[in-house]
């Protein structure tokens, strides 16, 4: 074997080596990176969230039954003046959805009450978390906090469907 072949070949079983190193490397560091991204999603995705529904339509209870794909809360009636509260927790898909079914008197209604962040038609308060709902004799009501009946802070979404 000449002596030049021979170091031709070393040279290049220590690039490939080199190669083979550096890619190990980048393989750690782009799985570390991955790691602290998903950690960072699972902090958000584990918070918990909640709906909250308030009956503010007069004297008359108001009937709902909220579920999920994977969760059917049942029927409920919500007295006048009180509310209707159910908590989750998000799952890291992204793709949570709660839709209600309201009734009052002859009156009826449906809709996405809080969608993740899959979902382009999800409410605004469900981008930052929460959502509460006031229903009224005139419709349905957002925020993304609790506010008094009165505040003007409540942002009108539907209309009672008959």
């Amino acid at each position: 074997m000449e002596q030049g072949s021979y170091e031709a070949d070393q040279m290049a079983d220590q690039k490939y080596c080199a190669r083979q190193v550096l890619q190990w490397m980048t393989s750690i560091v782009s799985c570390s990176m991955l790691m602290m991204v998903l950690s960072n999603s699972l902090v958000e995705c584990t918070e918990e969230t909640f709906v909250d529904i308030l009956n503010y339509v007069g004297t008359d209870p108001i009937f709902i039954h909220c579920r999920s794909r994977d969760t059917d809360l049942g029927m409920n009636q919500i007295d006048p003046g009180e509310d209707y509260m159910f908590k989750f927790m998000p799952n890291f898909e992204g793709s949570t959805s709660f839709w209600c079914e309201f009734i009052w008197k002859s009156l009826t209604q449906d809709f996405n009450v809080w969608r993740g962040e899959n979902y382009m038609d999800r409410m605004p308060c469900a981008v930052t978390g929460s959502c509460v709902y006031k229903v009224s004799p005139e419709g349905f009501y957002w925020s993304s906090t609790l506010l008094a009946a009165d505040d003007e802070g409540w942002t009108f979404w539907k209309n009672w469907e008959s």
